[in-house]
């Protein structure tokens, strides 16, 4: 009797009494239960030589058919590990920038904050920072040095007090900084303009660029400045910084901090002598005074010089005449002895 005849004479196991408990998904997994069990009794298997984990494959199968499931596996965890590696290679999140032009333009469009350390700041005011990435993995992000990027600060211009408030007060090298790119840098390629903040204590960051013009170590670039215009029509970023920069302006100007530090009242009584010779010397009369002396001055001189060439010249031509002179008495005296000599041969 098949295995097939002995599911249907079954009368405990009849697919028709198993259609009034079961629906009919749970009835085709019951019936096929039913044939595995119907053929295993039937072959002579008994549940104790049954392996559970052992899949039912041919004797005589290849290798790939064997093994086809952990390679299947082992491929699609290979592919994604190396998926994986190449995003954390190639994705601005967890790259480290070695050069301006590598910065992505949808980050400064987007404002993105970058993070990097201060290595250096140049005496023309160009932070070379080297760049940090934004997101981090242990034992996989590099850790090794990169060549800095080159920074500015955008909407300011320096004086020499803010380079050394910045080398000397705030010691800023080596320490964090967070930037946001506004603009490439003017007139050079290697540099780009940016928004700097610093953890200067524990209670937040400071912006470089405010805390700069707010002291007076800094100014905004005046309005001839073409390309600071163009800048504020063109570069929306850039004109709310320069909002924000005026504000710290007014501040320092109505302070008097750094470059707009003004005199005391002690300094400005003192001042007035200087400044009320200053308006007489500036006065026409005063200068025509001062214009006909210095005419005098110089005739006086030319007359001296004159003078005194001319006592030179009569000295000298005294000095001629007076030698000739001499020369002309020797040659009178000598010819009046010749004449005496000739009268007395005549005489004798």
């Amino acid at each position: 009797m098949g295995w097939k005849s002995l599911i249907l004479n079954k009368g405990s196991i009849s697919p028709i009494k198993t259609n009034l408990f079961f629906s009919r998904h749970c009835r085709v997994k019951f019936n096929t239960l039913c044939i595995v069990l119907a053929y295993l009794m039937e072959t002579g298997e008994s549940g104790k030589t049954l392996a559970i984990n052992k899949p039912f494959v041919a004797e005589d199968a290849s290798f790939f058919q064997l093994y086809s499931p952990l390679i299947i596996r082992g491929g699609i965890i290979v592919t994604g590990i190396v998926g994986v590696a190449i995003y954390l290679k190639t994705s601005p999140n967890y790259r480290r920038f070695k050069h301006v032009t590598e910065i992505p333009q949808h980050f400064i469009q987007r404002e993105i904050p970058l993070k990097g350390i201060v290595k250096e700041v140049t005496p023309f005011g160009t932070f070379k920072v080297e760049h940090q990435p934004l997101r981090t993995i242990p034992f996989i992000t590099p850790i090794k040095k990169v060549q800095p990027l080159n920074l500015k600060l955008a909407g300011i211009e320096f004086s020499e007090e803010g380079l050394n408030y910045l080398t000397n007060e705030l010691k800023i090298k080596d320490k964090k900084v967070n930037f946001t790119v506004i603009k490439n840098t003017h007139d050079n390629s290697d540099s780009v303009d940016v928004e700097m903040t610093i953890k200067k204590n524990l209670l937040g960051f400071v912006n470089m660029n405010q805390d700069l013009v707010r002291k007076g170590y800094a100014k905004i670039p005046s309005p001839n400045n073409k390309e600071h215009i163009n800048s504020l029509e063109h570069i929306p970023t850039y004109s709310r910084l320069i909002n924000k920069l005026l504000l710290s302006e007014k501040i320092a100007d109505k302070r008097g901090l750094g470059m707009w530090e003004k005199e005391s009242w002690m300094e400005s009584v003192k001042s007035v002598p200087t400044q009320s010779f200053g308006i007489i010397k500036s006065s026409p009369f005063v200068k025509f005074i001062v214009l006909l002396f210095t005419i005098m001055k110089d005739a006086a001189y030319l007359s001296a010089s004159a003078l005194k060439n001319l006592y030179y010249i009569i000295v000298v031509t005294m000095g001629y005449v007076a030698v000739g002179y001499r020369k002309f008495g020797r040659g009178v005296d000598s010819m009046r002895i010749k004449y005496n000599g000739l009268k007395e041969k005549f005489k004798k």
